[in-house]
């Protein structure tokens, strides 16, 4: 069931003769409650956790315009004031599929969602689904919300006088992916110095 005003909450103590665990006490579960995006605007759920887990599998992600509307996905991100947020799904670049209602940003999460993530929040985990479909790549990854350090503005060279300001997020080094990513057959390329 849904409880749209109390939904997102962990918690690990709670007794479930139901389901094993592989925790010291066999009491100890997580559960996490259902809500949408309205949950997040209430100031007692900022230092959770939100968790994602394909929000968006049932909506038309094809509609690239900027007119689209948001998807749940977004509408979370939107309100979510938290640290840290935990999506299982596939992400740009991981689908196979060439269906134009999936390609490139996967089935579980809108594109403009996958857009606003990266541009607030830099991943620093992302771990394949061992139990998935053969038709899909699904992962779990951890995001942590980025700080932004600083803006350059760089002047136009021509004589026009327009200015164009970047902005630029600090990651901390032990907060970065590494950028070496290769396929089995191309690992070896890595193990020389370019």
């Amino acid at each position: 069931e849904k409880f749209p005003n109390s939904g997102g909450k962990l918690s690990s103590n709670i007794p479930n003769k139901k389901r094993k665990t592989t925790s010291t006490n066999n009491n100890e579960i997580i559960q996490v409650k259902q809500g949408g995006p309205e949950v997040l605007k209430h100031a007692n759920n900022k230092n959770r956790t939100l968790f994602l887990c394909y929000p968006d599998e049932d909506e038309q992600l094809s509609s690239f315009t900027a007119a689209a509307p948001n998807s749940m996905a977004e509408q979370c991100l939107q309100y979510y004031k938290g640290n840290y947020i935990i999506h299982v799904g596939e992400l740009y670049g991981d689908s196979i599929s060439l269906d134009s209602h999936q390609a490139p940003w996967g089935r579980s999460s809108s594109w403009k969602f996958q857009l606003e993530l990266q541009k607030s929040f830099h991943c620093v985990l992302k771990c394949r689904l061992r139990s998935s479909w053969l038709h899909v790549r699904d992962s779990i990854s951890v995001w942590k919300r980025t700080t932004m350090i600083c803006a350059i503005v760089f002047a136009d060279d021509d004589s026009g006088g327009d200015e164009e300001e970047v902005r630029y997020k600090h990651i901390p080094l032990e907060e970065r992916l590494p950028l070496d990513v290769a396929a089995p057959c191309m690992q070896h390329l890595l193990s020389t110095e370019l």
